[in-house]
């Protein structure tokens, strides 16, 4: 699910999206469902996953460093 995520803008509406989407594999994933009225922070400790918010910005911190390693005049660092 992160693939690309690392050079997407991150906007609040994009991780509201992304989230509702992780939340909805997480619950797949535990055989749960809405209607069993788990809640979302109880199913990420007895999953131990961190929130996909907090893994597409560590994703994109990442990619950033990378890029101002680079050279000046490299074209992904001038874009």
């Amino acid at each position: 699910m992160l693939y690309g995520t690392k050079c997407w803008v991150i906007k609040r509406y994009h991780a509201q999206k992304m989230s509702v989407t992780d939340m909805c594999m997480l619950r797949w994933m535990c055989g749960n469902t809405r209607i069993d009225k788990v809640r979302n922070e109880d199913l990420r400790t007895k999953i131990s996953v961190a929130p996909i918010e907090e893994k597409m910005r560590e994703n994109h911190q990442r990619w950033l460093g990378h890029v101002l390693r680079r050279p000046i005049d490299a074209p992904v660092r001038r874009v």
